[in-house]
């Protein structure tokens, strides 16, 4: 059987959108194992699974990546996303590398002549070197699961980032290209430090594209979602598989006193926003709840209230710092986020358009793709509460909305997202590996 290690970028979304598929492996008898930063231990322990904290070794060096002049916003935003790519990932590749080839060369000692799989999450580099010739461990196989809108750049789709919809006309083609171009100036310093990075790890080939490579270097990529929420692409990536989403968990916490306002006739309006640094409330909660504090609707927000702190509740507002989402979303019928992917699509898998307010590119990228499959809208900054009132009630009251939301909910449901891992892990491991379901 088979030992299956998966690792994952420090980013509490990666964990949750990998947590199940380890839960679901260890429990069909595989020897899982979690490598992560300390912060996840006590989840990772609590269900059961090994684990193993990440080492760090960070490479920091002083090449500048900023120099390249910035003459409109959307340049700004870029050069920040790839300064934020190489601060957060590429400069941890070395620790990464280090603690996955500790791991395998423990396992490989332990369980001498059994095949090893690593599933690692979109951003996790740590794997890099070792596809790229490095000396060392490497596992029977390197399975990806994409917890992000796909970044690789494509004849027909803008380059990440950007947050436009496809054009497949000759000028788009040739719009995208130049935008390629500018977005891989603007990578330009971090795309070096990642190939100084992997030669000193031992890579003995050039790295592609750092974009690229998330989806062209695993030897599968299993994409949470669904097709039809991806945008087609001119060159088909061989190794990608959508596989849906892994279902929603019951939750053990208590529902909250108000749980019975919610079978009401007024549609429910979920708020999926919460704090932010500090403690304080996210100005798309206090803003939303303006927008709605008159309207016939009940909204929910994920905010444990403080009163005294936050003033009162709107009268049709209710909220809990637990809502646990498989007793939630039937009752919703329309969601406000920032558009965090797991509360996205979760939402679409249920059938419920969104109204999308991005902070960041891949949530950009990800309200781009509601807004061309038709289940939902997208908010510009500044936003204001006319605005979110008129998204809120455009989504409620036009159907169109909802009939896309229920498209993608179809979907989604032909989709087992857990049957699909636990399939690509006993392939890539080979006839016999087979654990009892």
């Amino acid at each position: 059987m088979p030992a299956v290690v998966f690792a994952c970028t420090l980013d509490t979304h990666a964990f949750d959108s990998l947590i199940p598929f380890a839960t679901a492996l260890a429990r069909r008898g595989y020897h899982v194992h979690f490598l992560a930063e300390a912060t996840f231990r006590f989840r990772t322990e609590a269900a059961g699974i090994a684990f193993e904290a990440m080492r760090h070794a960070e490479d920091a060096d002083d090449i500048d990546d900023g120099g390249i002049p910035c003459r409109t916003d959307v340049a700004r935003r870029l050069v920040g996303f790839a300064h934020g790519v190489r601060r957060h990932h590429i400069d941890r590749v070395r620790g990464q590398h280090t603690s996955l080839q500790s791991l395998l060369e423990r396992l490989a000692t332990r369980h001498p002549g059994e095949a090893s799989v690593l599933i690692q999450d979109t951003m996790f580099l740590g794997a890099w070197p070792l596809l790229l010739g490095a000396p060392g461990h490497r596992p029977t196989a390197v399975l990806s699961i994409g917890v992000m809108p796909l970044p690789a750049t494509d004849a027909f789709i803008a380059p990440f980032g950007m947050g436009m919809p496809p054009d497949r006309s000759e000028t788009g083609r040739r719009l995208h290209s130049a935008m390629d171009a500018q977005l891989r100036e603007l990578f330009a310093g971090a795309q070096a430090a990642l190939g100084r990075t992997l030669k000193r790890c031992g890579a003995t080939r050039t790295p592609p594209f750092v974009l690229d490579g998330m989806l062209t270097l695993p030897d599968r990529f299993l994409q949470l979602g669904v097709a039809p929420l991806e945008y087609e692409r001119h060159a088909p990536l061989p190794s990608l598989r959508f596989i849906g989403l892994p279902p929603l968990l019951p939750s053990a916490a208590s529902l909250p006193a108000w749980w019975p306002d919610l079978d009401t006739a007024r549609p429910v309006v979920f708020l999926a926003a919460g704090l932010v640094a500090g403690g304080d409330l996210d100005p798309l909660v206090l803003t939303t709840l303006y927008a709605l504090h008159n309207e016939p609707v009940l909204i929910v927000v994920a905010v444990a209230w403080n009163a005294q702190r936050f003033g009162p509740l709107p009268f049709n507002a209710r909220a809990a710092g637990s809502l646990p989402p498989a007793a939630l979303l039937p009752w919703v019928d329309v969601m406000v986020s920032h558009g965090d992917n797991a509360d996205v699509q979760h939402a679409l898998s249920q059938g419920i358009p969104v109204v999308l307010a991005p902070e960041d590119e891949a949530q950009r990228e990800l309200a781009a793709r509601v807004v061309h499959a038709g289940a939902g809208l997208q908010l510009t900054p500044p936003i204001y509460a006319e605005e979110i009132l008129a998204a809120v009630l455009t989504v409620l009251e036009t159907l169109s909305f909802l009939a896309a939301a229920h498209r993608l909910r179809e979907a989604y449901h032909r989709h087992d997202a857990v049957a699909t891992v636990i399939a690509a892990v006993e392939a890539a491991a080979g006839p016999g590996t087979a654990a009892a379901p």
